[in-house]
Formats: structure tokens, C-alpha cells, sequence
């Protein structure tokens, strides 16, 4: 409070006949009715308000392996979802989750420039170790000529199989492309 205003109110408290008059005395000297009581009330409404973390989708537009899905198989690069959907004010334990991975780790990487092929399954010679779209290994049968464009696993499985995944490619025009898996 500024000295001045504190010297008047400090003159005019001893007039003041009850506590209501000396509230009133403060408040015409402070301003302290018109600045304090407004900001007093606005934050006696607020409350702690939690948002929700937004989902963390990759280049491809969707949840990698390993991140939060909330529940929904669909945000899932992979079209799995592991866990159930957070009740409110809950954590999500739910993770996108890999399939048909066999031997397969995301450093193995078929289809790029950069990388010779592994082979993932000794029964079938066609078949070698891919990154998915959403950075997983995939153990895929690499006899579908050309490239079909994909972003996620769902977007495989009516041209292909239930099965398919997403794979990246540096190859395709949109960088990725459906493969059948290798392994049942």
C-alpha cells in the first residue's frame, strides 16, 4: 500500500464506529472493495482442471508401438490396442502393441536402401523382417509386387489379409506399403 493512503486510513480508523465502518473506511482509501473482492471471487470458482494428454501419433498420422491409445485399437499404427479404456482421472495403462513380430526387431528394415533383408522364417524364403509404420518389427512375406499405399495396418487388411501390416518404404511413392505376415 502506498504511505499516503496508509496516513489517511490510519486518520480516519479512529472514527470509524464498528468493524463495518472501518471496512468501509478501508475500502474507499485502498480500493481495496474494487481490486481485491472481484480477483477473490474469480478464484474461489477455479478449480484444478486436468487435460488430457493429447495422443502422440507419428508421420504416418498414428499411435507408434509402446504409446498411449486410451483404449481405442484405431489410433494404433498396429490396430491393437492392449488395456481398456481410463475411467476418468485414471492413467492410461492401455499401449499400442506389435503383431507378428517373430525374430523380428524394428532395427531390421527390408524394403529401405539402407539395410540387407533378414530372413524371419527358414520355412518360407520369401519371407524377411520390416519396420512397421508404427516402428515395430514385422515379420512379413515380401511377394506382393509393387507398391500399395497404407498408412496404418487397417488400411492393409481388406487388400490383403487380416494379418497384414504397414510397412515403411522407401521405394513407394508414399513411403510405406502393404505386406501379408510370414509367419502364422
Amino acid at each position: 500500500m502506498h504511505p499516503d493512503r496508509f496516513d489517511r486510513l490510519m486518520r480516519l480508523a479512529p472514527s470509524a464506529a464498528s468493524r463495518r465502518g472501518l471496512l468501509r473506511s478501508l475500502a474507499a482509501v485502498s480500493g481495496f472493495a474494487a481490486l481485491r473482492v472481484p480477483n477473490a471471487i474469480a478464484a474461489k470458482g477455479k478449480g484444478k482442471s486436468r487435460k488430457r494428454a493429447r495422443l502422440k501419433r507419428n508421420q504416418f498420422g498414428c499411435v507408434s508401438v509402446g504409446g498411449a491409445c486410451r483404449g481405442r485399437h484405431a489410433v494404433c499404427c498396429s490396430g491393437i490396442c492392449d488395456g481398456k479404456k481410463p475411467k476418468k482421472g485414471e492413467k492410461d495403462r492401455s499401449r499400442c502393441v506389435a503383431h507378428h513380430t517373430g525374430i523380428c526387431t524394428p532395427a531390421d528394415r527390408a524394403c529401405t536402401d539402407d539395410a540387407a533383408p533378414t530372413p524371419c522364417n527358414a520355412e518360407r524364403p520369401s519371407a524377411f523382417c520390416f519396420r512397421t509404420t508404427g516402428r515395430a518389427g514385422f515379420c512379413g512375406d515380401d511377394v506382393i509386387p509393387g507398391c500399395i499405399p497404407c498408412q496404418k495396418d487397417a488400411d492393409c487388411h481388406g487388400q490383403l489379409s487380416q494379418g497384414a501390416a504397414c510397412v515403411v518404404c522407401t521405394g513407394c511413392p508414399h513411403g510405406a506399403t502393404c505386406i501379408p505376415p510370414g509367419i502364422d
